[in-house]
């Protein structure tokens, strides 16, 4: 409402709690941590991902407001934001850092973690028919893709749609997780409280809809109301005249005037 003066209605909100339940549900279901020994650390990692969500929830209500206002379009923006994160990717690399990535028990952190070389390695697992090469090349272009159709998105419908319908992309990876890996690894298998949240996230996105369509058929009710009320004459007062307009004030000073006498004579 602050950024782009946008005002949902109240149904709305609520299918944006429902979806919020519903990842929550899920999220708290997965957790391992216990709030004895590792106390701090869930805290800490709870307020950074928040921190984080938040974040990237603000940069792209900003990214919105850069599409309506017509600074930039969706396209080129995807195109830069890319650049500038592939960018971010090799500075770090060529100081010596990678994207932290927990190992088991341990951090990596460092280059000497990454090769380019494990990228050609046969390393397929059992009951994968994929090696880490072709899965990072995938993972590059479904994310392109991706990418590309989420800034479009933004432009189109708005953060909060966009939102929605990533709230579903993310259960609808749980459940394509579970089907397709159960058989590797159990921890993807698909329990009561995966489904349960994957079917609590739909209902939300079809209550979104919903309410949006409503709000928008309410939207154009409104604005039409005073158009339709807005009859011919309906602005004059008992007894008031019309007034003539400039052009016809114009022809008749134009026009020779006639006294009585004249046109009697006539």
């Amino acid at each position: 409402k602050v950024l782009l003066g946008k005002v949902l209605s109240h149904a709305q909100w609520g299918s944006i709690a429902l979806l919020f339940v519903g990842l929550t549900y899920k999220s708290l279901g997965g957790s391992t941590a216990s709030l004895g020994d590792g106390s701090f650390s869930f805290v800490l990692g709870v307020c950074l991902i928040l921190v984080g969500c938040f974040t990237h929830a603000l940069v792209n209500v900003k990214n919105e407001a850069l599409i309506k206002n017509g600074t930039i379009s969706p396209k080129i923006l995807c195109a830069v934001i890319g650049v500038y994160a592939l960018g971010m990717w090799f500075a770090l690399y060529a100081c010596g850092v990678i994207i932290p990535e927990r190992n088991g028990q341990q951090w990596t952190w460092t280059r000497e973690s990454f090769s380019f070389a494990s990228l050609v390695v046969q390393d397929a697992a059992a009951g994968v028919p994929m090696r880490s090469g072709a899965a990072w090349l995938g993972f590059v272009f479904s994310t392109a893709v991706h990418a590309g159709a989420f800034f479009s998105l933004l432009g189109n419908v708005g953060t909060v749609s966009s939102g929605i319908v990533k709230g579903m992309t993310t259960s609808t990876y749980v459940l394509i997780s579970g089907l397709t890996f159960c058989g590797v690894d159990s921890s993807y298998c698909l329990t009561w409280r995966t489904m349960t949240s994957g079917a609590i996230c739909a209902i939300s996105v079809v209550c979104y809809s919903l309410a949006t369509t409503r709000a928008k058929a309410q939207a154009v009710a409104s604005a039409a109301e005073p158009v339709a009320n807005a009859t011919p004459g309906s602005e004059l007062a008992a007894g008031e005249a019309i007034k003539p307009t400039g052009t016809e004030e114009s022809l008749r000073q134009r026009m020779p005037t006639c006294t009585d006498d004249q046109m009697v004579g006539g």
